[in-house]
């Protein structure tokens, strides 16, 4: 796998495991925060109940009409007011739901429970303050809360997945920008690559390693190498070249005519370099023209052979 891909998996992983955690603990407290919401409203309503049952206590008419109203909501499931112990006004959605008389220890008691058809409701039940064992009751959906928990979960999901995908476009291109920043970088303390450090490093099988000794003197014009003070002349006029342009300049002037393939180069010109690849050898070899070639768009000398790799010609 290429180097730069890996890493940016690598990235990309570790990211997606924070947004994972950070996520979580956030739906956590959101789904929290909505539950308290709907557990005040509860006990809000049955208190609002129970304060006009207490109003309405000596008449029964009354309290199935304030029973009525409260069926208008749509959450509420039944509804129920008990005096003494008696039931004085109940109100069912359901026929099937069974409401027997409470004996509350608390004032307020709120409990999950589940119908016939399994949806998720609270039992409410909020003491009176007199008689002893008079209480209202009230049945409420949990449908509400639901709804309301599964907008929250969509709108961060998808706002999630936005975030990890102009995140993961940003770390690929810093990627890539950083590598290409390293292998452009020309250090001033960078010595130049000998012939036995070039030999001895490069991974080309033993027939494809260009004979550094052997090879015929270079002629004097246009285009001069002068191996031995590392310098280079172009009609007679020294050009300026960083250690790796000189690099990829010997290699190809090794054997003229010979088309080198990006992966020769690499091997012998960015030996042990992992993270150099063939836009490298690219960027090098404008380099290379702009400082050697009288047209870089026209090259007389660094010649593209398409398909293949880079060859030189006097």
């Amino acid at each position: 796998m290429n180097p730069r891909v890996r890493l940016w998996l690598i990235l990309v992983g570790a990211l997606a495991l924070l947004a994972s955690v950070t996520v979580g603990l956030y739906l956590k407290k959101t789904r929290d925060t909505l539950y308290g919401q709907f557990y005040e409203r509860a006990a809000f309503r049955a208190q609002y109940l129970a304060a006009l049952a207490e109003r309405y206590q000596d008449s029964a008419a009354t309290l199935e009409r304030l029973l009525s109203t409260v069926f208008i909501a749509t959450d509420v499931l039944y509804a129920q007011i008990v005096q003494g112990g008696e039931v004085v006004a109940e109100q069912e959605r359901f026929e099937e739901m069974a409401l027997p008389v409470e004996r509350p220890d608390r004032v307020l008691v709120i409990r999950e429970r589940r119908t016939v058809n399994n949806e998720a409701y609270w039992d409410v039940i909020y003491s009176l303050d007199r008689p002893e064992g008079s209480y209202v009751r009230l049945g409420l959906a949990l449908a509400p809360f639901e709804q309301e928990w599964q907008r929250e979960l969509l709108a961060l999901l998808f706002v999630t997945v936005i975030f990890l995908g102009i995140a993961s476009a940003l770390l690929w291109w810093l990627t890539n920008f950083w590598a290409i920043s390293t292998m452009s970088r020309d250090s001033p303390s960078l010595e130049p690559v000998t012939k036995d450090a070039a030999l001895s490093r490069s991974s080309l099988p033993e027939a494809e390693v260009p004979d550094w000794t052997e090879q015929p003197e270079r002629p004097a014009e246009p285009l001069r190498i002068d191996d031995l003070s590392k310098r280079v002349f172009v009609n007679g006029s020294e050009i300026k070249l960083s250690p790796k342009e000189y690099e990829l300049l010997r290699l190809l002037a090794s054997e003229p005519g010979r088309v080198f393939s990006n992966e020769e180069i690499l091997r012998a010109v960015w030996a042990g370099r992992q993270w150099a690849t063939a836009q490298d050898v690219k960027q090098y070899i404008y380099f290379l023209r702009k400082k050697i070639e009288a047209d870089p768009e026209q090259p007389r000398y660094i010649i593209t052979v398409r398909g293949f790799g880079y060859k030189l010609q006097f």
